[in-house]
């Protein structure tokens, strides 16, 4: 018997092992390193900066983090033949999030949350390292309006228009 449990525990602790490491390589969230490359600009600590939104690449100013209840206007020029839109914006802090207004006529391709990683000695608390990431579908020859707000997790239920946002950012899209 103690031979039959031996010869047990040598076969299945290896494959036990190697499942544990199979598990913890595969587990990799939401970090630029799981695949999803993102350059969005970074403070001193590594955190995204809040104070930018990136639009196809291209950085435009915004401030988030100044006054609440506040809003921006972007104008983004559109290049001729481009049928995507990427729009990158900080999520700052862990209880906000951004919304995109539902009335806009365009399909929302693909949405991420993107955590970048910060070394211990840098973390604060408050801030997020995540940044919200929306690939919009344009349609050709239409300028068009988005509307997000940034407001509160607990305001995620509601719809749009009655969400209380802390920012509202438009960004005008022209040909």
């Amino acid at each position: 018997m103690a031979n039959y449990k031996k010869i047990l525990l040598s076969k299945l602790f290896p494959v036990l092992v190697l499942s544990v490491f199979l598990l913890s390589a595969c587990s990799n969230k939401n970090s630029p390193a799981s695949g999803e490359v993102l350059d969005f600009p970074l403070d001193d600590k590594g955190y995204p900066k809040n104070n930018l939104a990136l639009v196809n690449g291209k950085t435009y100013p915004m401030d988030l983090a100044r006054k609440v209840h506040t809003s921006s206007e972007i104008e983004v020029k559109i290049d001729k033949g481009r049928d995507e839109l990427e729009i990158s914006l900080p999520q700052y802090l862990p209880i906000n999030t951004w919304s995109l207004e539902e009335e806009t006529y365009l399909d929302v391709t693909s949405y991420s949350k993107i955590a970048y990683p910060i070394k211990k000695e840098n973390m604060l608390e408050g801030p997020s390292p995540n940044v919200q990431n929306f690939k919009i579908q344009l349609l050709e020859g239409e300028g068009t309006d988005l509307v997000f707000k940034w407001a509160n997790v607990n305001e995620a239920d509601k719809l749009f228009k009655d969400k209380q946002e802390d920012y509202l950012l438009k960004i005008i899209l022209r040909d």
